[in-house]
């Protein structure tokens, strides 16, 4: 059986556009399959947040909850969501990000012993992007988002693109 390879042709900045020619050469003739792979977020629903500037930190500063928290309530049916955190603008070129889910009420107030996905696994990340796994949701079930920065940052700016298989209803807190 032969190998299987994924190759991704990228433009460095989001939107760019790009125009690529392959060659693909190989001694297997017909064995050859090329297939195009879905964008991030192809058939689902996708919600953007915008102008969210400022955040508390990490746990450790003592104000994880004063981070700016976004609640994703499934109203159209069960299925999975996910989310891709983007840094805007930061004073701090290498500003560390997370985003994670947590279960919660639908007041938004998450449930901390109920930790339901975080980018990277927790780690923070200076990619200036950050984007979670897809967790399952249920019919009339809420999940809070909740996007820090490792250390304070009250200038930084996020924006937020949540993808959705049911329909959503998007709450900013």
């Amino acid at each position: 059986m032969g190998k299987t390879y994924v190759v991704v042709c990228s433009a460095w900045n989001e939107g760019d556009l790009g125009a690529w020619v392959m060659d693909i050469f190989s001694e297997g003739g017909d064995n050859v399959v090329v297939k195009r792979m879905a964008e991030e977020g192809e058939n689902y629903n996708k919600y953007v947040v915008s102008e969210i500037v400022g955040s508390t930190g990490c746990a450790n500063n003592g104000r994880f909850l004063d981070n700016t928290r976004i609640v994703v309530k499934a109203v159209g049916g069960t299925g999975s969501v996910f989310a891709r955190l983007n840094v805007l603008t930061s004073s701090n070129p290498d500003e560390a990000i997370n985003l994670s889910f947590y279960g919660c009420n639908d007041e938004g107030i998450p449930d901390m012993k109920h930790k339901l996905a975080s980018t990277n696994n927790g780690v923070y990340t200076s990619s200036g992007s950050v984007a979670s796994s897809p967790i399952n949701i249920q019919q009339n079930d809420s999940v809070c988002l909740i996007l820090s920065t490792f250390d304070p940052s009250p200038t930084v700016s996020f924006e937020l693109r949540i993808f959705s298989q049911p329909k959503a209803r998007i709450i900013r807190l």
